[in-house]
């Protein structure tokens, strides 16, 4: 057979060197039939023959298989054997073949959801059901003894198996389980220890051992709070509550408080059912809470003013993905992530998403509004603190930077991470929100008001602790009493309905005005002599592109024709082509310079704007506008380099909201945005947004290649066209040495 395959018998030959698994008492290699090269290949579990306990091993091995031949045809998920051999004398060996299967550690990866390594313990404890029904445990459940086996999870190595009719060959005081998932009376009295109880414990461990990923359990009855071992650490944002319940419960010390594995089963299954129910997991959370809040009733209102209770109440509802979001103050919302005690005195740091709120909690209450969860909520009250740099009257909030613990200087210190004097700040500081009043507000993720997105305009904050109860209760009274659409029409603009309906008042008188000037100008607009006004601002070009105008409705048609301001002076227009596409300089009033043009339209605006006032026609620049197009007259001989980027944007001051252009000789500036800034330049890219850290001495410029790229895209397009281009990101060509080579041909 050559050195790979060795026989075990005349049947069937195996590879001594591969080994799939090895144990206490046997070693599993691959295996075929002998006669056969291209055999399907099998999984040969043999049994070591050291001489250390061996007649107990054999005893243990015989009933072992002899079981699974008795019941792998009655329940599903066993892995089968398909023959064996007890040995007859000294050359052979105990042995047994089993079709291979993936180890459960390497089915489930890194990558598995929750849900089906949850999945993967429920069809387990339903194999473990049927066995225990015939009074069958199996008393070595561990993960190594699970695998995926015909497209469902099958359990395996049966060699620790105890039932009734079996021969007792357990020593006593001999612990029996597995070290990792062992229960604690199989250590001490296996003999009399009740095996179902111990196969519940072991396989409650086996499922935390999946779940998180290790290779041993915890030790003792599993905590939630524990640091070590509470899932919360592992699934931040997923519901747990039955899920680490069942874990409590199947971990107890005492056996006889356990479950069945009957019990078990239905609890893990009613888990992966409330899980993938959004609005039954955010009620389970919600009981949970009152639950650990108020042992034997729940109360209709209840509170708490001590600092330390309020942080431990807030850390449990941080811990309820469903149940962690909170309304702020000053209007939007965040989720909760912990809450702890903050270094300045009397004072909470709230953990948020990565961003942290130093408030000064007054009282924290519940509201049970007929004890349905859809309704209750949290009101979390602040005391009011003074502002540490802010001069404004009635401010609600301050932004900080915390540099050491209770130590606040300016935001923009944390925002670029240095001192004024340009040194590093500490490691650890944070950019702090300071709230000075105000209230916070905690409802059900699948609330009704979660749900209104106009309920996050604070209008919590606007009443006190009593109205705003009123108002939750008329809210929801109108919920069941009228239509869906007029109860979300009314409670998104409720705390907002007297300037709403002045709004809707100003708006309608807005509207009237607006048709009426449209049809003004529509009628009058071919009449109007612009010509001398042009001629004042007339001029010759001092660089490469010159400007004319375009006149604008606020709302056009798209295939409306093009209007423009003709050599003539006078408004005509393109009948020809659309416009986006009108880029000639045919036939238009042409200004030499850019601050000519602004001029000239500042003239025609004030020229309609008396013309609307003599037909008692409010002017608004939102109805009609004029806008500046540039076009291109001669091309640049410089072509920008990246390096001259990068001193461009270093220069930038991220104090304001920054424009980066090409200017029509080819070099990068970066602009202030004016009325009319954004039509001055061939190049123009999307603007840097001030405090955002995209330009200036502290940017980490992670943006320049990028930019770069765009900027060359940007202006090959405006050589070509001849008009101006704003750019948003990387687009058609990206290969830079390309794009600068066929850049330099419209060039030369």
């Amino acid at each position: 057979m050559g050195k790979k395959w060795r026989y075990i018998n005349d049947q069937y030959v195996y590879k001594p060197k591969l080994k799939l698994g090895q144990g206490g008492n046997a070693t599993v290699y691959i295996a075929r039939i002998a006669k056969e090269k291209d055999s399907k290949e099998f999984a040969l579990k043999i049994l070591d023959d050291s001489p250390n306990n061996f007649s107990e091993k054999i005893e243990r091995f015989k009933i072992e298989t002899e079981l699974v031949m008795e019941i792998q045809n009655e329940i599903n998920g066993i892995i089968p054997i398909y023959d064996y051999n007890f040995k007859k004398n000294e050359s052979e060996k105990f042995w047994y073949i089993m079709p291979l299967a993936t180890p459960i550690t390497e089915h489930i990866t890194d990558d598995t959801s929750i849900d089906e390594r949850v999945k993967c313990i429920i069809e387990i404890s339903r194999v473990m059901t049927h066995l225990h029904k015939k009074d069958i445990v199996h008393r070595d459940i561990k993960p190594s003894n699970i695998y995926f086996y015909d497209n469902s999870y099958a359990l395996s190595d049966f060699g620790l198996v105890d039932y009734p009719e079996k021969s007792d060959i357990t020593r006593k005081g001999e612990p029996i389980g597995a070290k990792a998932t062992i229960a604690p009376e199989m250590k001490i009295d296996a003999i009399n220890a009740d095996g179902k109880k111990a196969d519940v414990y072991s396989l409650a461990k086996t499922l935390w051992m999946l779940l998180v990923g290790k290779d041993y359990a915890f030790e003792g009855t599993y905590n939630p709070e524990s640091e070590l071992m509470g899932l919360r650490k592992f699934y931040k944002s997923m519901h747990l509550v039955e899920l680490e319940q069942l874990l409590i419960d199947s971990t107890l010390d005492n056996p006889y408080l356990r479950p069945s594995i009957e019990d078990f089963l239905r609890k893990l299954t009613e888990w992966s059912n409330i899980y993938n129910d959004f609005k039954r997991s955010n009620l389970s959370q919600w009981r949970y809470i009152q639950e650990r809040l108020f042992v034997k009733a729940i109360p209709k209102i209840a509170s708490w003013e001590d600092i330390d209770d309020i942080i431990t109440v807030l850390n449990l509802l941080g811990s309820m993905p469903n149940l962690n979001h909170m309304f702020i103050p000053s209007g939007g919302g965040q989720d909760l992530d912990n809450a702890e005690r903050a270094t300045e005195v009397g004072c909470i740091r709230l953990k948020c998403g990565g961003g942290h709120y130093i408030i000064k909690p007054k009282r924290l209450i519940v509201e049970s509004i007929d004890k349905d969860f859809m309704w209750s909520y949290f009101r979390l009250e602040l005391d009011n603190l003074n502002p540490i740099f802010s001069t404004e009257d009635n401010q609600m909030r301050e932004l900080l930077t915390e540099d050491l613990p209770g130590h606040y200087i300016s935001w923009k210190n944390g925002n670029y991470g240095y001192y004024d004097d340009g040194s590093n700040l500490p490691d650890g500081y944070n950019l702090v929100d300071r709230f000075l009043q105000g209230s916070f507000v905690f409802f059900s993720k699948a609330s009704v008001y979660n749900d209104i997105a106009g309920t996050y305009d604070a209008r919590h904050n606007k009443m006190d602790a009593e109205g705003y109860r009123g108002y939750i209760e008329q809210m929801k009274k109108d919920y069941t009493s009228i239509d869906f659409d007029h109860f979300y029409q009314k409670y998104n603009q409720d705390t907002l309905r007297e300037e709403i309906q002045q709004s809707n008042n100003q708006d309608e008188i807005d509207f009237i005005n607006y048709e009426r000037v449209i049809e003004f100008v529509n009628k009058n607009y071919k009449t109007w002599d612009f010509s001398s006004i042009c001629r004042r601002f007339q001029g010759p070009p001092n660089e490469n592109v010159v400007f004319s105008l375009q006149f604008n409705f606020t709302v056009s048609d798209f295939f409306s024709p093009t209007l423009y301001i003709s050599e003539k002076g006078i408004i005509e227009e393109d009948q020809k082509k659309l416009y986006f596409y009108t880029y000639t300089l045919d036939n238009r009033f042409i200004f030499g310079k850019f601050e000519d043009a602004v001029s000239a339209i500042k003239k025609m605006e004030s020229y309609i704007q008396h013309e609307c006032e003599q037909e008692e026609l409010l002017w608004e620049d939102n109805i009609i506008y004029f806008s500046i197009k540039l076009h291109k007259i001669k091309s640049p001989a410089h072509l920008f380099t990246k390096m001259e980027l990068e001193a461009e944007l270093r220069k930038g001051d991220d104090s304001k909201h920054n424009t980066l252009v090409i200017d029509s000789n080819g070099y990068f500036k970066l602009v202030v945005d004016d009325e009319y800034i954004k039509q001055r330049y061939p190049v123009r890219h999307e603007s840097f947004n001030a405090h955002n850290n995209y330009v200036g001495q502290y940017s980490s410029l992670n943006h320049l290649d990028d930019t770069y790229l765009s900027s060359l895209q940007g202006w090959l397009r405006y050589l070509k066209t001849g008009n101006s281009q704003y750019i948003s990101y990387i687009s058609e060509n990206s290969n830079e040495l390309e794009l600068i080579n066929l850049i330099r041909e419209y060039m030369e």
